[in-house]
């Protein structure tokens, strides 16, 4: 089978534009009286809660390559070397290689849904230990399996072009 490859940019500051939204209505809606409860949700983009969410951003990534480490087929080098020096990394890339067949609105989806997970994944991470007995949390849990399912579906899915029939009669 022929492949593409194909390379996703995701902007971290992109990611903590949508991540400070989403906190900043949650936090805004949620039904308390304790304004420091409901401003630790607001501020997740702040100085140094940042820094917690950029490492999350991190390992999310890292976990989505690994998920998808069978159309990225990238082998270590020998004497790879890393560290857990604290980095903000301006773009996350991933390339993977896809059937050649794969359609542009695929590739686009799956941006999205990329994009998404990464961002609902952050969300919940957040929620989970700044609200740990909330509900919600829950929520956001049930929306990252979700998209992870739908990102496996979208690269199993049939990627060949539809052709239709000239004739509306067969």
């Amino acid at each position: 089978m022929e492949t593409n490859k194909i390379t996703l940019n995701f902007k971290r500051a992109e990611l903590l534009y949508d991540i400070g939204n989403v906190c900043y209505v949650t936090g805004d809606v949620l039904a308390t009286d304790n304004l420091h409860a409901q401003h630790q949700i607001i501020d997740v983009t702040e100085d140094g809660n940042v820094d917690r969410v950029t490492r999350m951003l991190d390992l999310i990534f890292a976990e989505i390559q690994q998920m998808l480490s069978a159309f990225s087929k990238n082998a270590v080098d020998d004497g790879d070397m890393t560290d857990d020096n604290f980095a903000e990394t301006a773009t996350y890339v991933m390339s993977l290689s896809v059937p050649d067949t794969m359609m542009k609105v695929t590739q686009n989806y799956l941006e999205q849904l990329i994009h998404n997970l990464m961002v609902d994944w952050a969300v919940w991470d957040w929620l989970s230990f700044t609200h740990p007995n909330m509900k919600e949390a829950d929520i956001w849990a049930i929306k990252v399996e979700n998209l992870k399912s739908k990102i496996n579906a979208a690269l199993l899915a049939r990627n060949k072009r539809v052709r239709l029939s000239q004739h509306p009669f067969p």
